[in-house]
């Protein structure tokens, strides 16, 4: 791939079923690598080398499970409107780790809970919630829920929250609820600024797309407790929009795609 400026990788595989494999690998730095010591990612690697013009990349999905990676540049072609910027937050002083930015939940585009701490995941594929305030949103919209208990292994683990605790969520297939994330967060806005609110597609709210219980459908978005107050935003999110991870500046920027089924 010498001296490539951009790339492109067309037919994204299909969303529908939660973990179950989704998600795409090696464009994090060494922070999160599996490697002993850690090794750079794929993308980072791809920087280092001054394979690609511009030190960062985008994800354009469309909801229908087809889309683009645009990688060493932006194409602003796919985009329907101007992008919303936002910084990256450093974690534990580090960038490396994760894609963390801070931005509003918002419910029928009204803001639900502000200055949320986001982790832009390009690794799953559903979309994961505090576990307080996605009971919250459940309860609001009457919604059958289902809580799942499980202890931990030996040794510990879920970011010292004990069990691992799940919050499922369950509602009619003709109704999927409207929700999203506004950018900047809140505490971010200038003076006079407002936030740009990026809803979840309709199209991609059941997870078992194909597996409906008598109308009934399963949340894409569920509650746990394994990451505290954060919220980790997978490629159910990503489904309709284009966002540009801009590594050399730590910033993120996000923007709806002209074509959100297909992503082109």
């Amino acid at each position: 791939m010498g001296n490539v400026s951009s790339w492109k990788y067309i037919d994204v595989p299909t969303l529908p079923y939660a973990n179950q494999g989704k998600g795409i690998i090696g464009f994090l730095g060494s922070g999160a690598s599996s490697f002993k010591p850690q090794a750079p990612s794929w993308f980072a690697n791809l920087a280092r080398h001054n394979l690609i013009s511009e030190h960062r990349f985008g994800l354009a999905f469309g909801t229908s499970g087809k889309g683009q990676i645009v990688i060493g540049q932006v194409d602003t072609n796919l985009i329907d409107g101007p992008f919303t910027t936002v910084e990256r937050v450093a974690v534990n002083g580090s960038y490396e780790g994760s894609y963390t930015v801070l931005g509003d939940f918002t419910v029928n585009g009204t803001i639900f809970a502000k200055d949320q701490v986001i982790i832009m995941d390009v690794g799953t594929d559903n979309i994961q919630g505090p576990l307080s305030v996605t009971k919250k949103m459940f309860d609001s919209f009457g919604w059958q829920t289902n809580l799942k208990v499980k202890p931990p292994p030996p040794g510990g683990f879920n970011n010292g929250q004990g069990s691992a605790k799940t919050l499922l969520g369950y509602f009619d297939c003709s109704k999927p609820p409207t929700i999203g994330f506004s950018f900047p967060a809140t505490s971010q806005l200038k003076k006079g600024q407002k936030g740009t609110n990026f809803n979840v597609s309709p199209d991609v709210w059941d997870v078992y797309e194909h597996k409906h219980d008598a109308g009934n459908c399963t949340s894409i978005l569920g509650g746990i407790n394994a990451l505290g107050t954060t919220w980790l935003l997978g490629q159910s999110f990503f489904a309709g929009h284009y966002i540009d991870f801009n590594v050399q500046n730590e910033t993120i920027s996000y923007a709806n795609l002209k074509d959100s089924s297909g992503g082109s």
